[in-house]
């Protein structure tokens, strides 16, 4: 019966890593997408998730690179839960466009 157990929790942890794979390659195009359309380059910010937590402390930014990380953060709400802006060069503006969305 163990042997059972043990297979279904591996299947489930194998969907769950599909699941999250999925929504990170998915999150990765939005944000890309939106830099082409603000036209600014697309920084590797995404890469730097670990454990729940995106950190972009003294990473400089513009407001095309907030909007796209917004959209981004969208699709990445349920894999995100704290994100932390410290000396960078976001506008008023951007920040008044709310960069988070509203769960995060």
């Amino acid at each position: 019966m163990r042997k059972a157990e043990d297979k279904q929790q591996r299947s489930v942890n194998a969907n769950e890593a599909s699941r999250v794979n999925v929504k990170s390659k998915l999150a990765q195009i939005k944000f890309i997408e939106k830099c082409i359309q603000e036209k600014v380059l697309a920084l590797p910010m995404l890469n730097k998730i670990k454990d729940k937590k995106l950190i972009l402390n003294n990473y400089r930014m513009n407001d095309g690179i907030a909007k796209a990380l917004h959209d981004a953060l969208i699709e990445l709400q349920d894999l995100v839960e704290v994100v932390s802006f410290e000396s960078n060069d976001i506008s008023d503006k951007a920040l008044e466009g709310s960069i988070l969305p509203n769960n995060i």
